[in-house]
């Protein structure tokens, strides 16, 4: 679960409680990563080396794996689990 690591959490419009699970939290910080990178870059062309990635499990959703290698242009690493 993700109780151990961070948490974010909204509310809507309506006042509902949106609980971002994992995924997501990783989606929104290589998003955010990325597009900084981006930006240094555009100034600092040494910064064209610096890389971001995410390490996910199996146990990921695979739509967000697609999504960050395929539009947010991240690298993804699948980690084993268990022993």
């Amino acid at each position: 679960g993700d109780a151990d690591r961070i948490v974010f959490h909204s509310q809507d419009s309506d006042g509902k409680f949106i609980l971002l699970d994992g995924d997501k939290i990783a989606v929104l910080v290589s998003s955010f990563v990325q597009e900084e990178l981006r930006m240094l870059a555009s100034k600092v062309p040494e910064a064209n080396e610096i890389r971001c990635g995410i390490v996910q499990t199996a146990y990921a959703n695979g739509s967000s794996t697609d999504y960050l290698k395929n539009v947010v242009k991240t690298d993804v690493v699948v980690a084993k689990t268990g022993a």
